[in-house]
């Protein structure tokens, strides 16, 4: 006979469960403490055992053993670290998976805004070109932009640090922590303790 742990079962309860079915066994009442006794004490784990050591209690009888375990709620399951852990990481992953689904509707609309850039020059391509010198110099002007950006310092962004924008048009990942744009939760200036090194 066990104790229902899973239902966080008083010792108290659990030795009046267990003198009900002594009854049962026997009509000897030397034989039915010796059986509550046996499984009584079967049934302490050996926290219960090492807890009621330091206390001082392991002479008591079962009845003073059981309703001093009860009122110091060692009828109760403890929490074990890693369902901490768990719980910890499962919310890190929600957060993180929060982040990218942002991402992916961010990228998907970038895409859309793409095609729809290139539709427009594929149309502007295909209409007939009313005069042969300007498309020279379009195509003139075009060569010497891209020569003068070549050239030029690469601006990087002072919220995301990623190259080819500033702070200002910054359409970097969205922080979990203070729910702005351009920065990650490693970055966030709202949480200090945290190396802006990462």
């Amino acid at each position: 006979m066990t104790r229902h742990i899973s239902d966080n079962e008083k010792f108290e309860r659990f030795l009046e469960r267990i003198k009900r079915i002594a009854k049962n066994a026997s009509d000897k009442s030397e034989v039915q403490h010796y059986l509550v006794e046996a499984a009584f004490r079967k049934n302490l784990t050996p926290r219960h055992i090492s807890f009621l050591r330091e206390h001082e209690k392991t002479g008591l009888s079962i009845e003073k053993v059981a309703k001093y375990l009860d009122t110091m709620k060692k009828n109760e399951r403890e929490i074990s670290v890693n369902s901490l852990e768990l719980s910890q990481t499962n919310k890190i992953m929600s957060e993180l998976q929060s982040s990218n689904n942002e991402l992916h509707t961010k990228l998907a609309a970038l895409q859309t805004e793409m095609e729809r850039i290139m539709m427009a020059l594929t149309t502007e391509t295909t209409q007939p070109q009313p005069n042969i010198e300007i498309n020279n110099i379009r195509d003139k002007t075009q060569t010497q932009l891209h020569q003068r950006n070549w050239r030029k310092a690469k601006i990087t962004c002072q919220k995301c640090g990623l190259w080819g924008h500033k702070a200002a048009n910054c359409w970097g990942p969205k922080c979990p922590i203070c729910q702005k744009d351009g920065h990650s939760k490693f970055i966030c200036p709202q949480q200090p303790h945290m190396s802006k090194n990462l």
